[in-house]
């Protein structure tokens, strides 16, 4: 697992599918807090850099293989279309390489990382 942080339990199972996406590393996680006015969201912010230039020019399904902004557009699509309401994608590009943000509704993280796990493949 690519993780630069501590992961809290509630978050686990999606930063450990988005390790399973090959440049994914994750900065930082949150299991989230419990609110009367919201149902709580757990966040995980995590960055996208192509190591491998050989993957680069991949022929093969699955995420874009080239710039983080590409991955962060196909990402952020494909999540939409697969789960719908139970995660957001923002994207900060004041960084270098950019911090993308995934917001998960904590009764949905199990659902999430499954179908992130989809995705890597």
């Amino acid at each position: 697992m690519k993780v630069n942080a501590p992961v809290d339990a509630g978050i686990a199972p999606v930063v450990a599918a988005l390790s399973e996406i090959d440049g994914v590393c994750t900065a930082a996680s949150c299991e989230g807090y419990s609110s009367v006015d919201e149902e709580p969201q757990a966040n995980v912010i995590f960055t996208f850099a192509r190591s491998d230039p050989a993957l680069a020019n991949s022929a093969l399904q699955g995420p874009p293989r080239k710039e983080p902004a590409e991955f962060a557009i196909w990402f952020g699509r494909e999540l939409r279309r697969l789960v719908q309401d139970d995660a957001e994608l923002s994207v900060s590009y004041s960084h270098n390489p950019p911090l993308l943000n995934l917001a998960v509704r904590r009764t949905a993280v199990t659902g999430v990382a499954g179908m992130i796990r989809r995705l890597a493949k």
